[in-house]
């Protein structure tokens, strides 16, 4: 190779060299390491890192939870961790040029969703389908001529025929299916009492 030739082989490659320097000190990285709530690797965990003019690059942790993101421009970074199991984490960091910025982000476990829908169970009401009505105690006339007249005592005998309840309130008449009525005269009650009718 003749001298000229040697000159500007030597001349390119110092040009090569001070661009990468160049680039490399005004550029920064983002290094990080994925862990869970005990300190374990969490491998395989999506990283998604947005930043300045729309920046976006998606990744995936290693086998020991890290990823390298070099050649970022400096300003301002959004890390996202995504992983099936793990809550998904959202961690802010600035780059500087010539820097290199090292995170670690601890994913905590996503506790379970779980739906409960309760449906509350017709109480103190008589159905008209006759077999929906196995607890119902049915008087006859002769057992409801029986009964006490004064409106307090048959109040209370017909609790008494109901059976006993849990509630703290005691038992509850119902009349017409509402409660808290007016107890109608014995003479007007239909001999039908259902045990239903008593609510704890």
């Amino acid at each position: 190779m003749t001298p000229t030739r040697l000159m500007i082989c030597l001349i390119a490659l110092i040009s090569m060299s001070l661009s990468a320097f160049a680039q490399g000190t005004s550029t920064g990285t983002i290094k990080g390491q994925v862990l869970d709530d005990t300190g374990a690797y969490v491998p395989a965990t999506d990283v998604r890192i947005t930043g300045p003019r729309g920046f976006s690059r998606n990744i995936q942790s290693d086998a020991l939870g890290t990823f390298t993101v070099p050649g970022l421009a400096p300003g301002n970074y959004t890390v996202r961790t995504t992983r099936t199991g793990f809550a998904v984490t959202s961690t802010p960091v600035t780059v500087d040029a010539g820097k290199v910025v090292s995170l670690n982000i601890p994913l905590k476990v996503e506790a379970s969703k779980q739906e409960v829908t309760v449906q509350g169970e017709a109480v103190g009401t008589v159905s008209v389908d006759s077999s929906s009505n196995a607890s119902q105690l049915v008087l006859k006339q002769a057992e409801i001529d029986a009964l006490p007249d004064d409106p307090d005592d048959l109040a209370a005998d017909l609790q008494a025929l109901a059976g006993p309840s849990a509630g703290p309130n005691g038992g509850q008449i119902y009349i017409d299916g509402f409660t808290g009525g007016q107890l109608p005269p014995k003479s007007s009650i239909r001999a039908n009492i259902s045990r239903r009718g008593v609510r704890p």
